[in-house]
């Protein structure tokens, strides 16, 4: 079962990868700054990731080919996480950190999305020292929201890439709390 699955995820990645290859230049290099962005999109920071491109063309384009959907004024959607990440996969590595850096910039200047949207970005972009503090303030958000069950994910991320020891202290401590909450919902062990 394993192998078959193993073997049909390949196949649908092709077929997505056939579908974006099919796209016209201007509206891969778009598709492929949006997955920057992460599942939801913002015209804005596209414009500021791509600002050579006609991104409101391109994401009526994707629109029509239902590669991505209107959510909201300004605000896109990749229809299956599979299309955001096969655009992501296309990227080539200095085109995609760059875009990271440009994402963060817009982030951090509108101060927009919050410590999780940070982390996202720092995390591509491998910044060990920033990712540490950022998911501690993506931890601390979190508790507020009393979104515990995204603790658990948050704290991971941070701990895979912190160096400092107390900061790894609080991720820990995060990551007990959140794994916790895992269990009780599910009433025993995962």
């Amino acid at each position: 079962k394993g192998q078959a699955g193993e073997q049909g995820l390949a196949s649908l990645e092709a077929v997505l990868r056939l579908r974006i290859d099919a796209l016209g230049a201007h509206d891969q290099r778009v598709l492929g700054a949006a997955s920057v962005c992460g599942p939801v999109v913002n015209s804005a920071m596209l414009e500021t990731l791509e600002p050579d491109l006609d991104i409101d063309r391109a994401l009526l384009h994707l629109s029509a080919k239902e590669l991505l959907r209107d959510v909201a004024p300004g605000r896109f959607r990749f229809t299956h996480e599979l299309e955001q990440e096969a655009a992501y996969r296309g990227l080539n590595r200095a085109h995609r950190l760059e875009l990271h850096r440009r994402a963060l910039a817009f982030i951090e200047s509108r101060g927009e999305g919050g410590a999780e949207a940070r982390l996202f970005h720092l995390v591509a972009l491998g910044d060990a020292a920033a990712i540490g503090s950022c998911a501690r303030k993506a931890c601390d958000d979190a508790a507020v929201r009393g979104d515990t069950t995204h603790i658990f994910d948050l704290a991971s991320t941070g701990l895979a890439h912190a160096t400092d020891p107390v900061t790894r202290c609080t991720l820990g401590s995060f990551l007990v709390r959140g794994k916790m909450f895992k269990l009780d919902r599910k009433g025993g062990i995962e």
